[in-house]
């Protein structure tokens, strides 16, 4: 995946259609979008490297937040391998939902 720059960016939040990014991913990942992403949350999850294998504690900590905010959940930090799969591929594909304006 690479990295998008911040004209891109500034492109994918003019245009974007929030309606269509929530029923994308409710769609995708079978969850219900409550709020849709913030810039910085963006460039959060455009800067991270969704086939890692191992998350650091920052990493964790902003993944989660954003996770929680967005489908207005309350999950916490574990080390449960397929709990982090399963919510590295929802926030996946709410990012794709957002690049799929500029492709």
């Amino acid at each position: 995946m690479t990295k998008m720059n911040k004209t891109q960016i500034k492109k994918i939040f003019k245009e974007i259609d929030t309606e269509v990014v929530k029923r994308e991913v409710q769609k995708n990942a079978g969850f219900i979008v409550r709020e849709d992403l913030t810039m910085d949350e963006f460039i959060i999850l455009d800067n991270f490297d969704f086939n890692k294998y191992e998350l650091n504690d920052k990493e964790q900590i902003e993944l989660i937040s954003i996770y929680n905010r967005v489908f207005n959940l309350k999950q916490k930090r574990s080390r449960c391998a397929p709990c982090w799969a399963n919510m590295l591929s929802v926030l996946y594909n709410l990012y794709s939902a957002h690049t799929k304006i500029i492709n």
